[in-house]
């Protein structure tokens, strides 16, 4: 497998050189109780919340904002799109408030430095699932920064004394008024002698001593991934506060499900945090008596399609990324198996084109176990068509379940309407959460948000778009066919982008799954995006080191490439440059 851990090591110790290793103090600014750290801290203070613009984002907002009402909390809600933005925001309102939450943004930089080195009287509040978390955060020097999370069994987070730790004194800092004539030890050496010998082995320590700190904080850096989504720490605050309730839980849970579809959980540990939110559902079920109309939620086997429930089964089958890549469906050959597959598992064209909820009950009562049957997983190779998630209901309304309102809440984040600015955007998918709302336009935008992606994807595969260059493998795609409205930004970018890896495997070479892949989307006529995409990222949530790549590239680049977002696998590059940043990208891999 390709492995570029050494491309970046040197351009990293150039940048380290010179930084200060020595903070006064080695306190680590985490939250161990949510009341007394974090709810009481800011009772009584106008709290300042500046939130990344994704789902998971979305989901926190909508549960700490409800606690927040409750509590009488006030707060100012502003979302930002990267660092820049962040800066700007902070700059415009810090003056209103000395409580500040920062929501999947601020945990992978050194916020104090970012911001200006706030007073001390300002407070810092980090909740962000970006990993790994800065040390300077970690290690907060003023008590300024408190971080919202709990060390999961990855965070390799260095101790303090391999990190900091004072510089002796130079051993040729020497006073010249010594008497020559001090008396002599039993080595031969005075007194001057003694000390010189002392600081120049305390010098050779401490050069041992940095070498391993460059190497401790280099691996600590070298790979970016997500820890657990953001929403779930909300559900625990409002738990801990007694105000949770379904509403609450359906948001963490549509944060847990957006991390599963974009590639940022493993399935195990989807399934792990799956059952601890069930756990919420079962206690909140047993000690409340639900009226009719109430919002219920159950864990259950349910279909891996998208929109089903709002489409046809045929539709979606046909824009499913998983179904689409394995089956080939934009062949006419995998769209002949589509029908076969259907036709072994006795569901009649007719049936599975119309609408779901016009299907036979007797067959939409079967689905899931016609899926999971196995025709599907060994002959289709389709043995993640049926997994575990959660479906809802309110009375007597259809239900719906936590994947198809992901779908929405994105498609509303990432709508292409130039007549909304992005924090109207952000609001209305908050809005769009809204279990008895989240009918109304996001399902709709989903739907097309699919269809652009499906079009996309048949595009790379018919004209060849994949091409092999050194050890990557380079999809430039082009605008002139497509509406890449949809994805400009990090929080849909990786749906297109697994898809398209995923399909190119599929499609093209054996090899191409041990490959890492640069894809690069249009953005305006400026920039194109180029996205960074490990080996097999549709397959497992791993970790990512085109952050760090893309980093030294851009410190060699200067402002021909824009690294501005919190999703550092994702850059902005100038359009003239593109070849200068292809020939960087493979020169750092030789």
């Amino acid at each position: 497998m390709f492995d570029v851990r050494d491309m970046v090591y040197g351009q990293w110790l150039l940048e380290e050189q010179g930084r200060s290793s020595v903070p006064p103090t080695s306190t680590k600014m985490l939250v161990e109780h949510y009341r007394r750290d974090f709810i009481e801290r800011i009772v009584g203070h106008r709290l300042i919340i500046i939130t990344n613009q994704d789902v998971d984002a979305v989901c926190t907002v909508k549960i700490l904002t409800t606690l927040f009402k409750t509590e009488g909390i006030q707060y100012i809600l502003l979302s930002c799109s990267g660092l820049t933005e962040l800066k700007a925001k902070y700059d415009e309102y810090n003056s209103q408030s000395d409580r500040c939450l920062l929501i999947n943004c601020g945990g992978t930089i050194d916020v104090l430095d970012l911001l200006g080195n706030p007073p001390r009287e300002k407070l810092f509040f980090i909740l962000d699932y970006h990993r790994p978390l800065n040390i300077l955060n970690y290690y907060n020097t003023t008590g300024q920064v408190v971080i919202i999370s709990v060390l999961e069994s990855e965070e390799n987070i260095p101790e303090f004394d391999e990190i900091f730790r004072e510089e002796p004194p130079d051993s040729s800092e020497e006073e010249d008024d010594h008497d020559d004539d001090e008396a002599l030890d039993a080595n031969g050496m005075n007194e001057r002698q003694r000390r010189k010998t002392e600081r120049r082995a305390q010098r050779q320590l401490y050069t041992t001593w940095v070498k391993k700190r460059e190497h401790l904080l280099f691996t600590y850096r070298e790979h970016f991934y997500y820890s657990r989504p953001s929403a779930l720490y909300g559900l625990e605050i409002v738990w801990g506060m007694s105000r949770d309730d379904m509403e609450s839980v359906w948001s963490a849970i549509v944060s847990l499900t957006d991390s599963l579809v974009l590639g940022r959980l493993p399935r195990p540990k989807y399934c792990e945090y799956a059952s601890t939110v069930n756990d919420h559902i079962l206690r909140i079920s047993n000690a409340n008596q639900l009226p009719r109309d109430c919002l219920k939620i159950r864990f259950e086997r349910d279909l891996f399609l998208f929109l089903y429930r709002h489409w046809s089964v045929y539709d979606s089958l046909k824009t499913t990324p998983y179904v689409v890549s394995t089956l080939k469906t934009w062949s006419q050959d995998g769209h002949r198996k589509l029908k076969q597959m259907l036709a072994h598992l006795g569901l009649p064209l007719s049936e599975v084109k119309q609408k779901y909820a016009n299907m036979s009950l007797d067959l939409r009562r079967q689905l899931v176990e016609m899926f999971s049957s196995q025709v599907v997983v060994e002959n289709y190779k389709l043995p993640d068509l049926v997994f575990g998630s959660f479906v809802a209901e309110i009375g007597f309304r259809p239900k719906f379940n936590a994947l198809d309102v992901q779908l929405a809440t994105l498609a509303l984040l990432e709508e292409p309407d130039p007549n909304k600015t992005e924090e109207e955007r952000f609001l209305l998918a908050v809005l769009g959460l809204d279990v008895r709302n989240f009918e109304k336009g996001g399902i709709e935008k989903a739907k097309g948000m699919m269809k652009q992606v499906n079009n996309q994807v048949q595009m790379m595969v018919e004209m060849k778009l994949v091409q092999e260059v050194g050890p990557f493998l380079f999809v430039q795609l082009t605008d002139s066919m497509i509406d890449f409205n949809y994805f400009k930004r990090p929080a849909g970018i990786p749906l297109l982008a697994n898809f398209l890896q995923h399909a190119g495997i599929r499609a093209g070479k054996k090899g191409w799954r041990q490959s890492p892949w640069l894809i690069m989307i249009p953005y305006d006529q400026e920039y194109f995006v180029a996205v960074g995409v490990q080996p097999g990222a549709f397959e497992q949530a791993d970790k990512n080191i085109f952050p760090e790549v893309f980093r030294c590239i851009k410190g060699k680049m200067g402002e021909d490439v824009v690294g501005d977002w919190f999703d550092g696998w994702a850059i902005l590059v100038k359009n003239q440059k593109r070849q200068v940043f292809a020939d960087l990208l493979l020169a750092l891999s030789e």
